[in-house]
């Protein structure tokens, strides 16, 4: 839904007219078993591939401790307001049986999928959006005289993240798509990631971009595809990258799996009919039945057309709208 400013009603989106600079300030999009974070550069494009069941393996299979047996004691210490003693009585019945400490395993994203368009640094007219509603991303620019666009969404129905890159009217810029690792966010995290993972093998070939990783302490790991589709134009493959020229349209399907069955996941993309519009209307009828079961709305409709960066300035200066917080809340509806 978008309004006569074309940025987003955020009653079922936000917008934005600045690329984020890290994975905290990209929209998200997912369909519960995979996300993705989309940073919106129209030069340097990274969306951010994660899956719900990938957690670097730290303690190894961990049999979970029979703890019903003190359930009563527990809940009479938390009565009698002995939170600290409670705490130190759970964790010392779990060391009793075996369970290695109460730290989870990080979780870690699985890859970025990369694009770089040329020329860089030269778009204007910047607009992010996310459509809550159909879980649909795009970025639109302009570049030159030509308005570009990226339009991405993550399918229910077919488990597998859908870009499509086109211009207006005429070819598209050269382009670059590649797979890449992405780095923990915090010092510890980046150890972790160290410590547990092996390099990751990253190839490009024909139409097609592979990443496979293993774990260093198990014989686990995860794989990662994406099929390349232009329409027009010519691709080539160098250096572990996509090279794309002449194009009207480029459709990204990607696929990624918590397992080192790169054959399985093929198969299933290889499956998928090469079409964004009909790929998308598969999609947005479960997803968006999903997300109109239920309402949320706290009112107040002036400012519902504010990117979010008009709202994050009145929010630190102290005149946060109820749009901000409608936002908010329906954000985690559509992952």
């Amino acid at each position: 839904m978008i309004n006569k400013g074309d940025t987003m009603d955020r009653h079922r989106g936000m917008s934005g007219r600045q690329t984020a600079k890290d994975w905290e300030d990209a929209f998200p999009g997912g369909n519960g078993q995979i996300g993705v974070l989309v940073l919106g550069d129209p030069g340097e494009e990274t969306a951010v591939v994660n899956h719900e069941r990938l957690f670097l393996p730290i303690h190894g299979r961990v049999r979970l401790p029979e703890m019903s047996a003190h359930l009563d004691e527990l809940r009479r210490m938390l009565r009698e307001g002995r939170a600290r003693e409670s705490a130190a009585f759970f964790v010392g019945k779990c060391a009793e049986q075996g369970m290695p400490g109460l730290i989870a395993d990080f979780f870690h994203p699985a890859f970025d999928l990369k694009l770089r368009m040329e020329p860089r640094d030269t778009a204007v007219d910047l607009l992010r959006t996310v459509d809550f509603e159909t879980g649909e991303l795009a970025t639109t620019w302009r570049n030159g005289g030509s308005k570009l666009s990226r339009r991405l969404f993550v399918s229910r129905p077919d488990n597998a993240i859908v870009m499509s890159v086109c211009a207006k009217s005429g070819p598209l810029p050269r382009c670059e798509l590649w797979l890449a690792g992405r780095d923990g966010s915090t010092e510890d995290e980046f150890k972790a990631q160290r410590d547990y993972l092996l390099g990751a093998d990253a190839s490009a070939a024909d139409s097609r971009l592979g990443y496979l990783c293993r774990y260093r302490n198990s014989d686990g790991g995860y794989v990662g595809a994406a099929k390349v589709v232009p329409s027009g134009g010519t691709m080539s493959a160098a250096g572990g990258h996509l090279i794309i020229e002449g194009a009207t349209e480029i459709l990204v399907i990607v696929g990624v799996a918590p397992n080192l069955d790169a054959e399985t996941l093929w198969l299933a993309l290889d499956r998928l009919q090469p079409d964004y519009a009909a790929l998308f209307d598969r999609h947005q009828e479960i997803h968006g039945e999903l997300f109109r079961r239920v309402t949320f709305d706290l009112g107040d409709a002036v400012g519902r057309g504010l990117t979010n960066e008009e709202l994050l300035v009145q929010a630190k200066s102290g005149g946060c709208r109820l749009p901000w917080r409608n936002g908010c809340t329906t954000w985690g509806a559509i992952c």
